[in-house]
């Protein structure tokens, strides 16, 4: 092959990869989504004295801690004494759920998510519901656990 065929399919080779490279930078602007990490329940910390009941529910079995003025008791258990310092725990992690991006809510691709409410059969999404009295603080739904680009934090599904 001559020299200047080689340098022309070289030139023809640079020009392609720019054009290539410049396409995919405006698709990835055009196309992110504007969406700032913000917390699902922001005032959750505040309001953490206020929280009389905890349900914790899969599709097989539902478990109610409640408290009163001697302390949390599971219902489940003839009022037994819960340990106080893993409901301490549970509403501090709850109040570190963070939403990063909204996802959809069409059905079929909430089953895919097992964000399946826990009436349906072969739901396999995990509820937790805290109420001050009876009406709810936070009810969160939480369905499969989303792999993260390398390393970081545990995200998973909620609805």
């Amino acid at each position: 092959m001559k020299r200047s065929a080689i340098l022309a399919l070289a030139l023809v080779t640079v020009v392609a990869v720019i054009a290539a490279a410049v396409s995919l930078s405006r698709y990835e602007r055009r196309t992110s989504v504007a969406f700032e990490p913000q917390p699902m329940y922001p005032d959750l910390i505040a309001r953490a004295q206020e929280v009389t009941q905890v349900i914790l529910a899969d599709i097989d079995r539902s478990v109610r801690l409640w408290r009163d003025a001697e302390g949390w008791h599971v219902a489940q258990r003839h009022d037994y004494p819960a340990d106080e310092q893993k409901i301490a725990n549970l509403l501090t992690q709850l109040s570190r759920v963070q939403l990063l991006e909204p996802r959809s809510d069409k059905p079929q691709l909430q089953e895919r998510m097992n964000l399946r409410d826990l009436s349906e059969e072969g739901s396999r999404a995990k509820q937790v519901r805290l109420l001050t009295g009876e009406a709810p603080l936070a009810d969160l739904l939480i369905g499969e656990t989303r792999r993260p680009a390398g390393s970081g934090p545990r995200q998973f599904y909620t609805s």
